[in-house]
Order: C-alpha cells, then structure tokens, then sequence
C-alpha cells in the first residue's frame, strides 16, 4: 500500500498535465492541471498517513484536499462556461474529466478526514479491544499503552498456540 500510494502521489504531481489533458501538451489548460495535480497528490499522501497511522495523521493535507478541490471544482465551471459552444470536443472532455477527478478526489478526502482513526482501527481489526489497545498505542506512545497491547497479543498468541495443539 505503502509503495502503490506513493507511487500514485507522483504520478499525480509530476504528470497530472499528461494524464488529465488528450495527452498533447499544446492543447491543455496547464494553470489548472498543474496545481490540480498537486492537489490530487496531497490528497493521496493524506490517505496514506491516515491509513498507516503515521504521526499528524494526515490532517493537514486531508484539510488542503478539502479546501482546494472545491476551488479546482469552481475554476473548472467557470473555464467551462467562458469556453461555451465553441468549445473543441477534447477541451469538453479534459473539463468533464477535471471535474469527475475533483469531485472523487473531494469524496475521499471527506471520507476519511471526517472518519476518526479508531473507526479505521476496528473495521481493519474487527475486535474492538485490540482496535481500543492500538487507537491508545498509537495516540499516546505511552511506554504503558505498549506495555497493555503487547500482553494483549501475546495472550491472543497463546490461546491460538492452545487451540492449534
């Protein structure tokens, strides 16, 4: 996860111009797919520090997602309309594209600035003492929290050990 998140981060900050126009970097709109691109990135790095429960937890890049893909959202309306009719059919495509981007982008970011660590814990543990132990390992780093979850799994390795004999 660790590898494939990052790796979607920079495709999404160094490329973002290729990947969101008809590959031709002549017919584009670069003031919006750039900073879009590194919108999109952050939002990835924010998912990554949220699901691997790395200090800051994300907060602040899932905080600079939902700020700016509403902002990429409204800049993408208003060169919509300012192109109108005239508009080339590939120019229609990059903004319906830009803004189907946005809004999932939008959606992910929501998602899990809004879901608190502990929710994640128990859907990723599914028992909730084990989830209570690790959400209190990993808010606190209190020598004790490590101390109980450390008893905690090696009583959950020795019941296994009993039923596997």
């Amino acid at each position: 996860m660790l590898l494939s998140m990052g790796a979607l981060s920079m495709v999404y900050f160094y490329f973002a111009f290729y990947f969101f126009s008809e590959k031709k970097i002549a017919n584009q709109n670069i003031a919006l797919t750039i900073p879009s691109g590194i919108a999109f990135a952050i939002i990835v790095i924010g998912i990554l520090f949220k699901l691997q429960y790395w200090p800051g937890n994300g907060f602040l890049y899932l905080l600079i997602g939902l700020i700016s893909t509403p902002i990429i959202l409204i800049f993408t309306n208003i060169l919509q309309k300012r192109a109108g009719d005239a508009a080339s059919d590939e120019l229609k495509l990059y903004y319906k594209r830009m803004t189907r981007r946005a809004i999932v982008m939008f959606c992910l970011s929501a998602l899990f600035f809004f879901t608190p660590s502990e929710t994640i814990l128990l859907a990723q543990y599914r028992n909730p003492q084990l989830a209570h132990l690790k959400a209190l390992y990993y808010s606190s780093h209190d020598s004790a929290d490590k101390k109980k979850l450390d008893e905690y799994i090696h009583k959950q390795d020795s019941i296994r050990m009993i039923h596997l004999q």
